[in-house]
């Protein structure tokens, strides 16, 4: 993969985490990557438990890169898919539990959302 196309990710990144950014809490850290062909935001979120306050969830938002296109989109086509990204995410976002860690300075589960097609593409 070329400079062009991980720039042209990376952008696609930066919009997505600008549309789903409000769905989740002001302390999550998100990093766009991009990938293995795909594009991947790794989102960190801190889930404090009780007697567990540095428990957190890892999610990492996965889409193919002939969906990034949809998000570079002109005007209303990428505003359209931004808000059926916006949905998806929302609905994920609503039925998530963070899954802790064992211990304090263990990785906990990551969890992986892929956006397909059909969940953001624009008739």
């Amino acid at each position: 993969m070329n400079e062009e196309w991980k720039e042209r990710m990376l952008a696609a990144g930066e919009r997505v985490e600008g549309v789903i950014a409000p769905l989740f809490p002001d302390n999550t850290e998100m990093k766009s990557n991009a990938t293995n062909g795909n594009l991947l935001i790794r989102i960190f979120w801190p889930a404090p438990m009780k007697d567990r306050p540095y428990a957190h969830g890892i999610i990492n938002l996965i889409v193919a890169d002939d969906d990034v296109n949809d998000f570079l989109l002109p005007g209303r086509l990428r505003e359209a898919a931004e808000q059926r990204l916006f949905s998806f995410v929302e609905e994920k976002v609503r039925t998530y539990t963070p899954k802790p860690s064992k211990s304090l300075h263990a990785t906990p589960e990551v969890e992986e959302w892929r956006i397909a097609r059909e969940d953001i593409y624009v008739r």
